[in-house]
């Protein structure tokens, strides 16, 4: 990849890709810029991330919807799939941050996880998914493993609500809560059980996380 300008219409072009949902495209663009020599991170960050932050909008803005989310969840999994055995090397110096992330006891879904999941990776957070129906108990041994700066956690079932705080509670009570920003979403969440759960802020979605999880980084 010789001239700049070359190099700039590919980044467009893969984040072109990425916002319209040609997964293909986007992957042989990735598979073109990787064997031109390309940084992985740039492409990280000048496609990547470029990509699922207009993705973000467009869901925002009612243009696009939960399909479409999980399309580009999906483009970004493949991408980093491809992407990440170059980062090797560089691998300590790309993280900017840690997140624990998991869906509370008593719910099994996972879309809206493994949506925040894949969209937290590309911004240089290394992220681990600690699955659904997880108990405080896991959440905690997750926490005292990893050491992360966020523990993110979701729900769809309203009945599982008191969950938020009865983990936040567990962190407490091991004494890692000051240590930690919490960030709750999923569809039985809202601001106001954000603040009674006693957590450190709330996202509708997950381009949403994405932005929040900065703010919380920004203020460690």
């Amino acid at each position: 990849m010789r001239k700049l300008s070359e190099k700039s219409a590919l980044f467009q072009r893969i984040t072109n890709d990425i916002t319209e949902l040609n997964v293909r495209s986007a992957e042989n663009g990735v598979e073109e810029a990787l064997k031109g020599g390309v940084d992985p991170r740039e492409i990280i960050e000048r496609s990547l991330s470029e990509g699922l932050r207009i993705v973000g909008e467009r869901y925002q803005e009612g243009e696009y919807f939960l399909s479409e989310l999980i399309m580009s969840a999906e483009i970004a999994r493949r991408i980093m799939e491809r992407i990440e055995p170059e980062l090797v090397s560089k691998r300590k110096e790309d993280i900017r941050g840690k997140v624990v992330i998991g869906t509370v006891r008593g719910d099994l879904h996972d879309i809206g996880k493994n949506l925040v999941a894949a969209f937290l990776k590309p911004i240089g957070l290394e992220v681990y998914d600690i699955g659904i129906d997880a108990s405080p108990e896991k959440f905690v041994d997750a926490v005292e493993r990893y050491k992360p700066d966020i523990v993110a956690m979701g729900a769809l079932l309203t009945v599982c609500i008191p969950m938020y705080g009865e983990t936040i509670e567990a962190l407490e009570k091991a004494g890692l809560r000051k240590k930690l920003k919490i960030l709750v979403g999923g569809g039985a969440a809202n601001e106001q059980v954000a603040r009674d759960a006693g957590a450190d802020a709330y996202a509708e979605n997950a381009w949403q996380a994405v932005i929040k999880a900065r703010e919380l980084l920004s203020g460690l």
